[in-house]
């Protein structure tokens, strides 16, 4: 790989800080990263970060105040036993004056890194290089797609201004537009619209496309959506879009992008996280615990039909009893107060603004529907769904298509579950997408050492 290019641009709007328990002056770092389809079959790979400037110790030296930081991007194999990309790179912001407005802004910078398929883990580190106190690693799987070239949507960058432009000289123009990169995806009362850019590839010119937006809040309710139609004039094309956050209560929501065809058959689609914080803001749209009880919580107002939705999709983790204490109940009230606990009960970091296992949980379920829907069942209704939801990604999956004396099947490979494990899954209906379990060494699960029968046509 090589580095393509290193840019910086300082972005004069004021800093908002969500509602997670530091103070303005502590240290704040942001980064994020969008995967483009590239050229010689390689990827792009965009690394956005940003310092609060304010949260930098600046130095006074021949008239300013200079602040220096360092990015380090590390890129190893899954496993951590191969490091494919290491550097860092030092940059500084000068400033006049410290005492005023003009370190409540962000210093804002992107990395370009052409890429291999693969899969990979991404350390992307920001430290004060005045104070080494002053650091912080994000860490994050990075799943390069093994067909670059057969790409139809990359990702989604989160900006806080995309406009048109001609300006090719500057840093953060590509295809006619100037995008500013937001990493940390937070939005308020000082910016309140969300913009966000995407390509599309491989298109058709003889055909027509649909692009769907889709809002979720945290519990993957829909809150708003729109579609409109393209007719691209190139197989590759440039999209990008805005959302206002006028009517959003404080809280994490997720941007989903859709490509369908003509018949609306979804070819691609991609998801981002979001945050919104408003000040003083009495209806915050948030699902942690602290401060949070359940009057101020988004269970004391859910409807009954959604609180019995929830509880459904809840049916891989909740026990026996808690089964038998909602059936038995008939009040709304007391629905409402259930689930709130049941999920506060649940919470690994009871002090952290957001319940990091239930927003995991249900991205889970969330990708099954994607991945495994049938004719008549939801994806996490389905075998392959209800795994995936349970013991997570599979480590490897081996995939055997239909052969004229075999079915259709795949074996899921686990290697940290139980020192190790592995499910069967066969289409048993040619050609309807629907595979069931056959054979697990999962100790809870089904198990059939002659599985191989299922196999016969």
């Amino acid at each position: 790989m090589k580095l393509r290019r290193f840019i910086l641009l300082l972005i004069a709007f004021a800093a908002i800080s969500f509602k997670n328990g530091y103070s303005e002056d502590s240290f704040q770092f942001n980064a994020d990263y969008a995967i483009y389809k590239g050229s010689d079959n390689k990827a792009l790979l965009e690394i956005y970060y940003s310092f609060y400037m304010k949260s930098l110790n600046y130095s006074f030296n021949n008239g300013e105040y200079k602040a220096n930081v360092t990015i380090g991007i590390k890129i190893s194999g899954k496993n951590g036993n191969q490091i494919v990309f290491d550097r860092q790179y030092n940059t500084n912001s000068a400033v006049k004056d410290t005492s005023g407005s003009e370190l409540k802004k962000n210093l804002i910078g992107q990395l370009n890194i052409s890429i291999q398929s693969g899969e990979y883990i991404i350390e992307i580190t920001g430290s004060d290089f005045n104070n080494v106190v002053n650091s912080d690693t994000l860490r994050y799987p990075l799943s390069i797609p093994e067909n670059i070239s057969g790409m139809k949507m990359s990702d989604l960058e989160i900006a806080s201004e995309i406009k048109k432009s001609s300006d090719q000289e500057n840093s953060f123009y590509k295809n006619t537009l100037i995008v500013i990169p937001n990493p940390s995806a937070l939005f308020g009362s000082s910016l309140k619209t969300v913009y966000f850019y995407f390509e599309l590839y491989n298109l058709s010119l003889d055909s027509s496309y649909f692009v769907e937006k889709r809002i979720y809040d945290i519990n993957k309710n829909i809150i708003f959506t729109s579609q409109k139609s393209i007719k691209p004039s190139s197989v590759s094309i440039a999209e990008y879009g805005t959302m206002e956050i006028d009517t959003l209560h404080s809280g994490i929501y997720f941007l989903e992008v859709l490509l369908a065809n003509q018949l609306n058959n979804v070819i691609d689609s991609k998801e981002k996280k979001i945050f919104v914080y408003k000040l003083n803001d009495n209806k915050a749209d948030n699902t942690g615990n602290t401060p949070q009880n359940f009057l101020t919580s988004v269970y004391a107002q859910m409807k009954e039909e959604d609180l019995d939705r929830e509880f459904d999709l809840s049916v891989y983790i909740r026990t026996d009893k808690e089964t038998k204490s909602y059936k038995n109940l008939n009040k709304l009230e007391d629905k409402r107060k259930f689930m709130f606990e049941f999920w506060k009960s649940r919470d690994n970091n009871p002090s952290s603004a957001v319940n990091e296992y239930k927003v995991n949980y249900f991205k889970k379920i969330n990708e099954a529907n994607k991945s495994f829907k049938g004719s008549y069942r939801e994806g996490w209704k389905t075998d392959r769904g209800r795994i995936l939801i349970i013991y997570g990604k599979p480590d490897d999956i081996e995939r055997y298509p239909f052969q004229i004396t075999t079915k259709s099947y795949e074996i899921w490979k686990y290697d940290s579950v139980e020192g190790g494990a592995q499910c069967v899954f066969v289409e048993r209906d040619q050609a309807t997408g629907v595979y069931d379990l056959v054979h697990s060494t999962l100790r809870n699960e089904l198990q059939n050492p002659n599985w191989e029968k299922e196999l016969t046509n």
